[in-house]
């Protein structure tokens, strides 16, 4: 197993404008660009604007301890990241800070990019150009070479293509005027050397040069000087000797590799040595996804990572799963309901967690349970409910109509395993559909249950009571809203009497009813199983008269009387009055439930009128009368009249004496009459 060390950047966009080169030597991208036809500067230019967008991601660098040769290395970065590093103005400081030791980067002299390829490719086309691209394709935007270094082949001297000389002797006359001139050959990889066209020794053919199609040509002139022209020109063919080679520097390699110094600097090496190396890698960034939550289970999914992956880890809350998987796909089960959940999916790539792809989400919340209404009147409701298992954090309650209309609707935090919650104001008598839904992390949403109930219907009004001796009608006017029927109970003193179900018209009678009985009456509208609230009214029957009343007994000073009560009367009160009229007295009292009452300090031999009436709170029966004397205390007045009269013995005669008493007897009955007890009798003698 090979140990790495990971160094991570910042994603750049930025491109050192400065490339650093070695002392002497043009840029070979420069000098490349100029023997460009304007078709490839285009394409360079298009590579060059993806290198500035594909520079957007963020790279990782994995430091390789284990040593092997360039292209043992190049692979084992294919395999486990994604190539040889790419060294940037951006990022060399950052990796150069961790070098210990020389290592591999992705750079080649000869590299063929052509995947299908074994070998290297030393063809002359623009993409295998020395120097000119890294491993990854990116074209070569910066260099760091350490001072000498690359080394270059050592140039071939420039000779001339012909194969002799010829040489004539000078002439004694002055001749025409001619030029001298010379070609300068430049190629990007030798130094800049002339051939004089003026040479007069035989040459020999040389081919050693198969890259003329990349030389630049400038020609030069020189002052014009005068020629002697010869006396008898002669031309004589003799041999040219080759130029000397330069040798070659023992530095050179000719497919070589570039190090990367522990300081940051670049050299050569031979591709075949052993060096640690340094990978990279785009940071990986994916995405992963939950669907199908349930409370719970969810499908998690996720994005394929770059490579070759061994496997894909799981982590949820932190806590790996056991099983790896080499899908992109995993049913989570065994949740907690309403329950928050961080999930985190690791490609695996050569025993190396990639960047996570990770997803949060909440498993849906239980149903609430024993969803019930305790309370129904005619414009609320009251439910309670029981909060499911899991986790909970508030729940909804909603009610709408028939019509789907929103009557209410609220979102409450829980405060205990068991919740009420009061539903106002609702409509009378109407149908509500009720649901509660929990809820955690405000947002998500367990399963509604619903039920169904009604509000009470409203109170009737304008309830009228009217009464008779033994029977009461009540009538009502019905509620506003939905109702079907009436309840009526009938009440004396506190105990129901009769109970009346389903009456559908607004009015009721009851009869055989008690006498001077205080009825109450009380109206219930319903709908279903609900009563609206009760409406009351009390009203006494009309009382009926005693019966049979008598003096019970009698003395100078006091009577007593009694009486019958009225048949089928429950509790009677009763106003009893005496009354003398010779006096002027009046004396009243009412009793409870009695039939007799005595009254005291009265006069003697007086007549007093009794009566005695049934009443109740608002009403009043008629009288049962009877009259009584108080015993008399009798005592005697003596009156004597003198007759006297012109005629002789007129007084004498009986005739006129019974006159006179007769006479005097009425003037006494028309005093007294039979208010007071009184007697009047005539003395038939002066000693009787």
């Amino acid at each position: 197993m090979t140990t790495s060390h990971t160094v991570r950047l910042s994603p750049s966009v930025s491109v050192d404008a400065s490339v650093a080169w070695f002392s002497g030597e043009k840029d070979p991208l420069e000098a490349n660009m100029r023997t460009l036809s304007p078709k490839d500067r285009s394409c360079i230019l298009i590579s060059l604007a993806l290198v500035f967008v594909f520079n957007a991601a963020e790279p990782e660098y994995f430091l390789q301890n284990s040593s092997f040769s360039w292209d043992e290395a190049r692979n084992k970065c294919q395999v486990c990241f994604k190539e040889l590093v790419t060294l940037t103005s951006s990022n060399t400081h950052t990796i150069a800070q961790n070098l210990t030791s020389d290592y591999w980067v992705g750079l080649r002299k000869y590299l063929d990019l052509d995947p299908d390829s074994d070998s290297i490719s030393y063809s002359n086309g623009s993409h295998n150009r020395s120097w000119s691209r890294w491993a990854n394709g990116d074209p070569l935007a910066f260099q760091n070479w350490y001072p000498g270094w690359p080394v270059l082949k050592s140039p071939l001297p420039k000779i001339d293509c012909c194969s002799c000389s010829c040489t004539c002797p000078a002439a004694t006359t002055p001749g025409p005027t001619s030029f001298t001139g010379y070609t300068e050959f430049t190629t990007p990889n030798m130094t800049n050397f002339s051939l004089f066209e003026d040479m007069t020794e035989n040459v020999t053919d040389i081919t050693g040069f198969t890259n003329f199609t990349d030389q630049n040509v400038t020609d030069y002139t020189t002052t014009p000087r005068a020629q002697l022209l010869p006396i008898e020109a002669e031309c004589v063919r003799s041999p040219m000797l080759l130029p000397e080679v330069p040798q070659t520097d023992e530095n050179y390699i000719e497919d070589s590799c570039v190090a990367m110094l522990s300081f940051g600097a670049w050299v050569e090496k031979n591709c075949a040595d052993h060096l640690p190396y340094i990978c990279y890698e785009d940071r990986f960034f994916g995405k992963a996804n939950v669907t199908g939550v349930t409370v719970a289970s969810a499908s998690l999914s996720w994005e394929r990572g770059p490579g070759d992956i061994d496997h894909y880890r799981v982590e949820v809350n932190q806590q790996p799963l056991q099983n790896f998987t080499n899908g992109l796909s995993l049913e989570l089960s065994n949740l907690t309901a309403g329950t928050g959940y961080s999930v985190q999916v690791f490609a695996v790539k050569c025993e190396r967690d990639l960047n996570p792809q990770n997803v949060t989400f909440y498993t849906k919340p239980g149903k609430v349970s024993n969803l019930r209404v305790v309370q129904n009147t005619n414009i609320s409701l009251v439910i309670k409910f029981e909060l499911p298992e899991g986790n909970v954090t508030q729940f909804r309650v909603e009610a709408v109509n028939d019509s789907n209309h929103n009557l209410f609707e609220m979102v409450k935090s829980v405060s205990g395993k068991t919740e009420e919650v009061k539903i106002e104001p609702l409509l009378e008598g109407t149908k509500i559909t009720i649901s509660v839904t929990a809820l955690v992390n405000g947002t998500v949403e367990g399963d509604k249950v619903t039920i169904v109930n009604y509000t009470a219907p409203g109170p009737i009004s304008n309830l009228h009571l009217t009464t008779k001796a033994n029977s009461l009608n009540a009538t009502w006017s019905p509620p506003p809203g939905n109702f079907s029927s009436f309840t009526i109970k009938l009440n004396l003193e506190g105990k129901t009497e009769q109970t009346i179900k389903d009456r559908r018209e607004p009015n009721q009678y009851f009869d055989k009813l008690k006498t001077a009985a205080n009825y109450t009456v009380i109206v219930y509208s319903v709908s279903g199983h609900l009563y609206g609230p009760p409406v009351e009214c009390s009203k006494f029957t009309l009382p009926l008269p005693p019966t049979n009343a008598k003096v019970d007994s009698s003395t100078k000073t006091q009577l007593s009387f009694k009486w019958t009560a009225p048949e089928n009367i429950q509790t009677a009160k009763y106003s009893v009055k005496l009354e003398s009229k010779f006096w002027n007295h009046n004396l009243s009292f009412e009793v409870d439930n009695i039939t007799n009452y005595t009254f005291r300090n009265l006069i003697s031999g007086t007549r007093y009128n009794f009566e005695v009436r049934t009443v109740t709170e608002d009403q009043i029966s008629d009288a049962e009368n009877i009259s009584h004397c108080t015993e008399p205390d009798k005592r005697e007045i003596s009156l004597s009249m003198l007759c006297s009269s012109s005629e002789p013995l007129h007084c004498a005669n009986d005739n006129i004496k019974e006159s006179v008493f007769q006479q005097l007897k009425r003037r006494f009955a028309d005093l007294f009459k039979d208010q007071v007890f009184w007697e009047l009798k005539k003395q038939e003698s002066e000693n009787a």
